[in-house]
């Protein structure tokens, strides 16, 4: 029964399917059952509450932002307008950001197998048909995961990489853990790199570095935290490092089964 209540609990912190408890046991473990299942309850709830109240703020904030945009329209000092105008611009940024972070987070999928080169090798047909120059072995490696969501997530740092950096090296390679066998993911850019104090921050909303907003102007600084999210509801890990030479590593870390 133990046992049957551990997997339980990691089969919900990855977001599977839990499956059933045994319903008898020692008062202990029936008790303790009882429990997990209550707390799994209310974090369900508490998820689907939260992700109603973003697309209910989104679609309240949205009208009146374009309800001020009307106005300043009507504004006769050109410099006050177009201030109003650019401040509007950037809080609809924001709305639409938070919204986008919660929908890209909480992808609802069944995990299946992924084959990882298969995946990589379509991202990568369509940057080199843009003229990105990019290296990459496939590995033959395949992972248990949720494939929208986990191309969302390396999609995100293979993103980043084209932008900050000439030239990109994905490799894909088994390692082991504590736990059991593990995948890694590793997406280096021939980039400027980030400077060691500011890496903390990367993660936090809106965060941008000077040569990160040069480059990609449009950009809000959501990507790494929403790939960040996805790769730790997989039981995973993002990690990041400069590279010695120059260039950012963005790894990802995941249980092979």
């Amino acid at each position: 029964p133990l046992a049957a209540l551990a997997d339980a609990a990691e089969a919900f912190g990855k977001g599977e399917t839990v499956p059933s408890l045994p319903g008898t046991g020692s008062r202990e473990y029936v008790k303790t059952a009882r429990a997990f299942s209550g707390m799994r309850e209310r974090i369900k709830r508490y998820l689907e509450d939260r992700e109603r109240l973003f697309v209910s703020i989104s679609h309240d904030l949205r009208t009146p932002i374009t309800r001020l945009k009307l106005r300043t329209e009507l504004m006769d000092d050109d410099a006050m307008r177009t201030d109003f105008h650019d401040d509007l611009d950037e809080l609809d940024m924001m709305v639409k950001g938070a919204l986008q972070s919660v929908k890209d987070s909480d992808i609802h999928e069944n995990r299946t197998e992924v084959r990882l080169d298969a995946l990589v090798l379509r991202m990568i047909r369509d940057a080199r048909l843009a003229g990105h120059e990019i290296a990459f072995t496939p590995s033959g490696i395949n992972v248990m995961a949720k494939p929208l969501a986990l191309k969302r997530a390396i999609g995100n740092l293979f993103d980043n990489a084209l932008y900050y950096g000439q030239k990109v090296e994905i490799s894909i390679r088994p390692s082991a853990g504590a736990d059991g066998d593990l995948v890694e993911i590793e997406i280096r850019d021939h980039g400027p790199g980030v400077p060691e104090d500011a890496m903390r921050t990367l993660f936090q909303p809106y965060v941008r570095l000077e040569h990160g907003r040069a480059q990609n102007s449009g950009g809000m600084g959501l990507g790494l935290g929403i790939s960040r999210n996805i790769v730790q509801a997989h039981g995973g890990e993002l990690l990041l490092r400069n590279h010695p030479e120059g260039g950012l590593i963005a790894t990802i870390i995941l249980p092979a089964r």
